[in-house]
């Protein structure tokens, strides 16, 4: 394990924006000390246990912390229309791209990022 305590004595700088994708409390801690007054902190990793916030430090700097998982959907119809138009390459973020068709034997075998690749149909398709 990777030990993410700061070495004594180290003065972390301060900025702006600041990410902690440690998924650990003292490389958390670590991004809040360097975040700046009124500045953002946001965390990316999953914490399985509940960690302890510096909300005095937090709330006299006006730090703001955010987490939660990303609202992908909100950004979706944007990025469709990137890709159909084949302005955005999708294969630097997929780990394996299938058809319609492998679908549901692609899920079952637990790959990361997939994508899922459906023709256009010729008619639409009726509502269930």
């Amino acid at each position: 394990m990777i030990d993410e305590r700061p070495a004594p004595g180290l003065r972390p700088g301060r900025f702006a924006i600041t990410v902690d994708a440690s998924a650990q409390e003292p490389g958390l801690r670590l991004a809040l000390a360097c975040t700046d007054a009124d500045g953002v902190c946001t965390s990316v990793g999953i914490y399985y246990r509940d960690v302890a916030l510096p909300l005095l430090d937090m709330y006299t700097r006006g730090v703001r912390f955010v987490t939660g998982r990303v609202n992908a959907r909100a950004h979706a119809p944007g990025l469709l229309k990137l890709i159909s138009a084949g302005k955005l390459d999708i294969g630097a973020v997929a780990s394996r791209v299938v058809d319609w068709e492998q679908a549901a034997e692609a899920v079952v075998e637990g790959t990361t990022k997939l994508h899922v690749a459906r023709k256009e149909a010729s008619e639409p398709v009726a509502a269930a």
